[in-house]
């Protein structure tokens, strides 16, 4: 899943798990209950990747591989020995840090580290988001409505 997207990101943070709904690219699940990745080989490469990670204090610290090869970051190509880091943390009552980096010794030629800021939107409500040829629509008075047929 790319971070770095554009999207409505929704959070729910367990024990267990941090579920991230993207608006766009759909759901990101961190195991934060102690598993490790599967072995390499045994991985299959979702558009999320596997993502393990833990607590470092008040650091969400996470492990990524097995990305499908088509989902890129920043258009940077990545094969499948691609491993992202984050560490993600809250620098302000409203404002999340991710700080990432990526490893990929086939195609980098050194580790590639970068930070984002995400701003919490207090009040937003996630609605739900069907790309399909854009048949819905809004009317004049903001009630949703479904496109049958060519315009």
């Amino acid at each position: 899943m790319n971070m770095a997207s554009p999207a409505i990101f929704e959070w729910r943070i367990t024990p267990e798990e941090t579920t991230i709904v993207d608006t766009i690219n759909g759901i990101r699940h961190i195991y934060t209950d102690g598993r490790s990745h599967p072995p390499a080989d045994e991985v299959w490469p979702t558009k999320a990747g596997d993502s393990v990670g833990h607590w470092d204090g008040d650091t969400l610290v996470v492990d990524t591989i097995g990305i499908k090869d088509y989902v890129r970051f920043r258009d940077a190509p990545h094969t499948r020995a691609m491993r992202i880091k984050e560490r993600l943390k809250l620098v302000a009552p409203d404002i999340l840090w991710d700080e990432i980096t990526i490893e990929d010794p086939e195609v980098l030629e050194k580790a590639w580290t970068t930070t984002f800021a995400y701003r919490r939107m207090p009040g937003y409500e996630i609605i739900e988001y069907v790309c399909e040829d854009n048949r819905e629509y809004a009317d004049e008075n903001g009630v949703t409505r479904l496109r049958i047929g060519t315009p």
